[in-house]
């Protein structure tokens, strides 16, 4: 994971994201969360080989990540609480959603090219 293993979210901000208003679930909610900047940070790892752009992609935190990075994991996040079993013609969780990936396409074509 990014940094020293910093979260972009907090679990406050996770569980606004999924409009989730209980304590029962915050495990699960910051085990998804977690999850979910994984699958985002792999994917962008695996798009270069740049050791400046990887560098600086493993010092991010919750105060330096990019805001299309953030929303990114959000929207992944979204996607992994609401489908955690997925069925027949659904994405696998771990799989990037056609939305994730237009967050990051376009921070993707303007800093690891």
């Amino acid at each position: 994971m990014a940094g020293s293993g910093d979260a972009f979210l907090t679990l406050a901000e996770a569980k606004a994201v999924l409009r989730v208003t209980f304590a029962d679930e915050d495990a699960l909610v910051t085990l998804y969360a977690q999850m979910a900047q994984s699958i985002v940070i792999d994917y962008l790892e695996r798009a270069t080989t740049d050791s400046i752009v990887l560098g600086g992609i493993a010092e991010w935190d919750a105060l330096t990540v990019p805001e299309p990075i953030r929303a990114a994991v959000m929207q992944q996040l979204r996607e992994l609480y609401e489908v955690p079993d997925p069925k027949p013609n659904l994405p696998i969780p771990g799989d990037l959603s056609p939305a994730v990936v237009m967050y990051l396409g376009r921070w993707k074509e303007l800093v690891i090219g």
